[in-house]
């Protein structure tokens, strides 16, 4: 992949790499025109990370510089990268006595890290697949440090 054109100031020694982290926390790469500050092409292209590592060869995405950082704080422990987790689960929507009233349930939330996501499904939809053993897996891994 070659370096862009920059779409507003048609220069490309001006346009480089640089990250993000969304509100999840995933860190997301694309071209930025540092001279006209935007960036190239418009509208942003995120590129995929195999793509990153054959371009800056040999080194690190680490070494990108971030330019903006849109994570989301737990509202439990304040670790960053929580998402938007609904008091009550998605799956109910459709239940004939909340369907009428989905827009005033969801309203209710919390900003969740992925353990006090795991453990508010743990306690609250046990029975649900795939529930029960990724909060274990975090605590294993803890106690192995």
């Amino acid at each position: 992949m070659t370096r862009p054109v920059c779409h507003k100031c048609e220069q490309s020694s001006g346009v480089l790499l640089r990250r993000i982290f969304n509100s999840g926390g995933a860190i997301m790469i694309a071209w930025r025109c540092v001279e006209c500050d935007c960036w190239t092409p418009s509208p942003v292209e995120w590129i995929k990370h195999e793509t990153v590592k054959q371009i800056i060869k040999g080194h690190s995405i680490d070494e990108i510089p971030v330019i903006d950082d849109c994570r989301i704080s737990c509202d439990i422990c304040g670790k960053p990268g929580a998402q938007l987790h609904h008091f009550l689960p998605q799956m109910f929507a459709r239940h004939e006595e909340i369907f009428p009233n989905w827009p005033q349930w969801c309203r209710f939330h919390a900003n969740l890290c992925q353990y006090h996501h795991d453990l508010w499904h743990d306690l609250v939809t046990p029975w649900m697949p795939g529930r029960g053993n990724s909060r274990k897996l975090i605590l294993d891994r803890m106690k192995e440090k």
